[in-house]
């Protein structure tokens, strides 16, 4: 199984540099039925499949993605009191006006180990990802210019087959967490994440008690005629 955070740190977001003042428009996230230029959460879903593959479509999205190299770790206590990870990364993006922003949190496909038995469907996806007894997904959160959108069960897409080719890890079925944002007004903006996985599955799959996950995206709209 593999799944992989984005998410966005406090402590990051109180050394971005003072001169960055944040926008104030923009830059909503979208309901999870939303579909902009006809795209829903798993049509992207199947795009990410197939970047997950060595592919690359395109979208007429932005990704607020980051560099997995670029990733850092920390040992934390977990609620459970076992000993767990906590990952935080950070990106930076210059885009034009009118962009508008796909954020992908958390995929989980089915390579192994997997936990089973593996979703068939969207509604099974959700209780398998927000479930207890099996990975306990909590406290989701985009904030955008300090304004927080608590991401629900709704924002998980419907199962995804990918076989031919398969997934890089081995895996044909994936589902995952993510939101479109609307465009940003010209400026600089910052978008923050956070996620946290504290259920059973972790520890079996993992030997962590849990994995908290922070991101910060700090992101510049201007027109390229400036």
């Amino acid at each position: 199984m593999n799944w992989r955070f984005r998410l966005t740190c406090f402590t990051l977001a109180l050394l971005l540099p003072l001169t960055f003042v944040l926008g104030q428009d923009g830059g909503n996230v979208m309901p999870p039925q939303a579909r902009p230029y006809g795209y829903s959460l798993t049509d992207m879903a199947k795009v990410i499949a197939l970047l997950n593959t060595g592919q690359h479509p395109s979208t007429p999205f932005q990704f607020l993605d980051y560099d997995s190299n670029n990733v850092q770790w920390a040992e934390i206590t977990c609620a459970n009191g076992q000993q767990g990870v906590y990952s935080f990364a950070a990106n930076s993006f210059l885009v034009r006006p009118g962009t508008y922003f796909y954020l992908p949190l958390l995929y989980v496909d089915d390579s192994p180990p997997v936990i089973e038995p593996f979703p068939s469907d969207r509604r099974e996806a959700q209780e398998y990802l927000y479930s207890p007894e099996f990975f306990g997904y909590e406290k989701a959160s985009i904030t955008v210019d300090r304004r927080v959108t608590p991401i629900t069960p709704d924002y998980v897409s419907g199962i995804v087959e990918q076989t031919n080719p398969p997934l890089l890890d081995g895996g044909t079925h994936m589902f995952e967490v993510a939101a479109f944002l609307t465009p940003l007004a010209p400026g600089k903006h910052v978008v923050m994440t956070y996620q946290e996985l504290d259920g059973a599955a972790v520890l079996t799959l993992y030997g962590n008690g849990c994995y908290h996950a922070a991101s910060t995206f700090l992101i510049e709209v201007k027109d390229g005629s400036d």
